[in-house]
C-alpha cells in the first residue's frame, strides 16, 4: 500500500472486532505518507490520522474471494468452470 491508495477494513478484521454491521463496514480510507516507526517496519499504514495493521486492510474497489456472498460465490465458480470446460475442448 503507497499512500493516496483507498482502503477498507477486512471482513475478518470487523468480524474480530463485533463490527460486522454499521458504518465502519462501508468505511473507505486514504493512505497517507508517514514516515513513523510504526509505518517504517512496514506492518501499519497511516489512514486518516490513524494507524492501521496492513494485515486488516484491503483495497477499497478490489474482489476479495473471502468476502463474497454466497449468491456471488455461485456466479463465479460457474464463471470459472465455463472457462475451463471452454479451454479444456480447444
Amino acid at each position: 500500500m503507497k499512500p493516496g491508495d483507498r482502503v477498507k477494513l477486512r471482513a475478518q478484521a470487523l468480524w474480530s472486532m463485533g463490527l460486522l454491521a454499521g458504518k465502519l463496514c462501508q468505511r473507505v480510507w486514504t493512505v497517507e505518507a508517514c514516515s513513523c516507526d510504526l509505518c517504517a517496519l512496514g506492518r501499519h499504514v497511516r489512514v486518516d490520522d490513524r494507524h492501521c495493521a496492513r494485515a486488516a486492510l484491503r483495497a477499497a474497489d478490489g474482489l476479495v474471494i473471502d468476502e463474497l456472498r454466497a449468491a456471488d460465490c455461485d456466479v463465479l465458480t460457474a464463471g470459472i468452470g465455463a472457462g475451463i470446460r471452454k479451454g479444456a475442448r480447444r
